[in-house]
């Protein structure tokens, strides 16, 4: 007799308390006992066409959602066999991803203006939910052009976004070029966008001390 297979979560990643589809793998546990003093001689196990031999093993590769079979078969050493199915339910997953980012300066009504300090970003994204177990950050970030490290400006608790728009403070001096993007990371994965925020526009310009001049832009380098 089978009286049960356990599964359990064997990829540490995933904290969930859900199967993650391409993300989880599942070990098995088989429970099964013979009688008359007989002894469970063989475990062959069968998922998405795939066989699994003895007690435990562990199932590496789920590339499918939804709910599936697993199907258990014993034979003990009197050569009798008893056969045990269960469902394993994964749930459908697909990594963050980003469909739109724009941004461009503005005033501080959200009107268009490359002299402005405010910039106005539009943006949508997808992440999926897992049931709203699936930990996740969404940012706007920016930073100076020459700059290492990004600064956090705005985020959004959500799973998905579509044209969400948002309007900075005044930061983004006209005189520089900024680096912006959106960064969208879940349990598993992440997705970042990033686009110039130009300084205004100027037919010429010369750097302060005379080192440097730029066409069409603010000159920010000797």
């Amino acid at each position: 007799s089978i009286s049960g297979a356990a599964t359990t979560e064997a990829n540490s990643e995933v904290t969930i308390g859900l199967f993650v589809q391409n993300i989880s793998k599942i070990n098995v546990a088989i429970t099964a006992s013979g009688s008359y003093e007989s002894t469970i001689s063989e475990y062959t196990s069968t998922f998405e066409g795939k066989t699994y031999k003895g007690q435990t093993f562990t199932i590496e590769s789920l590339n499918v959602s939804g709910d599936r079979e697993l199907s258990v078969n014993v034979k003990d050493s009197r050569g009798r066999t008893a056969t045990y199915t269960r469902t394993i339910t994964i749930n459908e997953y697909t990594n963050p991803n980003i469909s739109a980012f724009s941004a461009y300066r503005c005033n501080s009504s959200g009107i268009q203006d490359d002299s402005g300090s405010y910039v106005k970003f539009t943006y949508s994204f997808n992440i999926t939910s897992l049931s709203s177990k699936n930990k996740h950050v969404v940012k706007i970030q920016y930073k100076l052009n020459d700059a290492a490290d990004w600064t956090d400006l705005t985020s959004n608790a959500n799973y998905s976004g579509a044209n969400v728009v948002y309007k900075s403070g005044a930061i983004f001096d006209p005189n520089h070029t900024y680096n912006v993007r959106l960064y969208v990371e879940d349990s598993f994965n992440s997705s970042s966008m990033q686009l110039d925020i130009n300084t205004e526009t100027t037919t010429i310009d010369f750097l302060a001390g005379g080192k440097g001049i730029s066409f069409g832009k603010v000159a920010e380098n000797s």
